[in-house]
C-alpha cells in the first residue's frame, strides 16, 4: 500500500437498544414494569420491588427501540389492564353509602 491510499474504513455499528422487561401488579392494581430474565424471572435487584408477590403475569424481549416505546408495547401486547383496588378506609365509604341510600 502506497503513502497515498487510504485505508479501507472500519464498518461501525450502533448497537440496538435490548430490553427484557416483564408486568406485575402493585399493591394498588397498578401494572408495573420490571427487569426480568429471559425466561422471566425478576432481576435479583428488583425483587424488593415486587414486595413478595413475584408473579410476573407476562414478559416479553424488545429490540430496537427506547424503553418508553417498548413499555407500550410490552402493555399493548399483554392485552392487560389496570385494575384498581378499592381502598381500605376503615369502612367509612361504606357507611356513607348507606347513608346515602336510606335518604332516598
Amino acid at each position: 500500500m502506497s503513502k497515498t491510499q487510504k485505508a479501507p474504513a472500519k464498518k461501525t455499528t450502533t448497537a440496538k437498544p435490548r430490553w427484557s422487561i416483564g408486568l406485575f401488579r402493585n399493591a394498588v392494581g397498578k401494572l408495573v414494569t420490571v427487569y426480568v430474565t429471559a425466561d422471566g424471572e425478576p432481576m435479583p435487584y428488583e425483587k424488593k420491588r415486587l414486595n413478595g408477590n413475584g408473579k410476573i403475569l407476562f414478559h416479553e424481549v424488545i429490540t430496537g427501540m427506547k424503553y418508553s416505546q417498548a413499555r407500550k408495547q410490552l402493555l399493548r401486547d399483554s392485552g392487560l389492564k389496570d385494575e384498581p383496588v378499592e381502598e381500605s378506609t376503615n369502612g367509612k365509604a361504606k357507611k356513607a353509602k348507606r347513608r346515602r341510600s336510606r335518604r332516598n
